[in-house]
């Protein structure tokens, strides 16, 4: 079963796919059962390719899970935005179904799932920030509507927010401003960088209005 997820992803990951490979790809996983989607997932983004990295700050030891597999994000940076969101539709709604009252597909919350919950979450983190980069705000507002996204960190979507202002994107870093439900929640550090921002997207579009 693994080495068909591998294959799967190394299929939809290609450089090279048609419209109408893209389409064939999405028809297929439309027809999968929840449960054989979920373990494309999770074979391919945990498996074998997930390992521990021990991090030391201030003298104090934290794990971190490191994943060698970038799917969503590897399909925003192509041109394949389309079948990025179709995939990323049916796991959205198979993480909400999960996540939130503890019960797995079949009743039961498989034991890999805290695994696979953090590396979808990072894959939607990374894939909100290429969004960002690409100013890309139709699709960035459809990622973002989505309930298996409620968990981002509010630092995560303020920091997506630098990356389009580094990138010359007003509207992107205003559409990703305006998902912060409290500032408070963010870092002094990035708190104190609000008004500088919404000072740099003012002067953007009245220099884009001239």
């Amino acid at each position: 079963m693994e080495q068909m997820a591998n294959r799967f992803w190394a299929h939809v990951l290609s450089n090279d796919l048609t419209d109408t490979q893209s389409s064939s790809i999405q028809s297929l996983f439309r027809s999968l059962s929840d449960k054989k989607a979920l373990d494309l997932l999770e074979l391919y983004l945990i498996g074998e390719n997930c390992g521990l990295k021990i991090l030391i700050y201030q003298g104090v030891s934290k794990a971190r899970l490191v994943h060698s597999h970038s799917i969503f994000p590897t399909l925003f940076r192509s041109t394949n935005v389309d079948l990025a969101m179709a995939l990323i539709s049916k796991y959205g709604q198979l993480v909400q179904t999960v996540s939130p009252n503890g019960r797995g597909i079949a009743g039961q919350l498989p034991e890999t799932f805290p695994a696979l919950l953090n590396s979808w979450l990072a894959q939607m983190d990374t894939s909100v920030k290429v969004l960002a980069v690409n100013g890309n705000d139709v699709s960035l507002e459809q990622l973002l509507k989505m309930k298996g996204l409620a968990t981002l960190t509010p630092t995560g979507i303020f920091t997506s927010a630098m990356w389009a202002f580094w990138f010359k994107h007003p509207s992107t870093a205003r559409l990703l401003m305006a998902k912060l439900d409290d500032y408070e929640d963010l870092p002094l550090a990035l708190h104190k960088l609000k008004p500088h921002l919404i000072y740099w997207w003012d002067m953007q579009s009245l220099a884009d209005r001239d």
